[in-house]
């Protein structure tokens, strides 16, 4: 997994139990069985400038408390918030969200995420998922679909 930058794919997480880092690495690991170089980032050690380099963007966020986005990942959310007028439309992502049906803000972290990149020109290649707590599959089935969009 590179971590210069130089990857075709780069595979960003937040998370608060670990869920979002798991499958962000099992989707490097399923890329470079691919050939597809990517390096995995948690958006606590990722800036809006770091955007300008990303060409594919995995987004993989879960939720907690009352829809807010993880601890690790506050700083890049809001300072994405804040500048509104930043391009991203270099950018084709993909954006899976984590959450628990329980809760009425169920995934909002993501939906949020998900308007804030459109809003800045990122164009999605494919709908966000918003997962519920038995997400394995419906993760495994998005890194499938994504990889593939890429790939072709």
């Amino acid at each position: 997994m590179d971590q210069s930058g130089s990857s075709l794919l780069t595979i960003l997480y937040g998370t608060e139990t670990g869920h979002a880092e798991s499958i962000a690495k099992l989707m490097a690991s399923k890329a470079k069985v691919l050939g597809i170089s990517s390096s995995v980032r948690n958006m606590a050690d990722f800036d809006t400038s770091d955007f300008h380099s990303v060409r594919f963007l995995a987004v993989i966020i879960s939720t907690h408390g009352i829809g807010e986005p993880p601890i690790s990942s506050e700083r890049l959310f809001y300072r994405l918030k804040s500048k509104p007028d930043m391009p991203l439309n270099n950018i084709r992502y993909a954006l899976l969200a984590l959450g628990d049906s329980e809760y009425a803000l169920f995934c909002q972290a993501g939906k949020d995420f998900d308007l804030m990149l459109r809003q800045h020109g990122a164009q999605s290649i494919l709908p966000r998922i918003d997962c519920d707590v038995d997400f394995e599959q419906d993760a495994m089935n998005w890194i499938s679909d994504f990889l593939g969009r890429i790939k072709s």
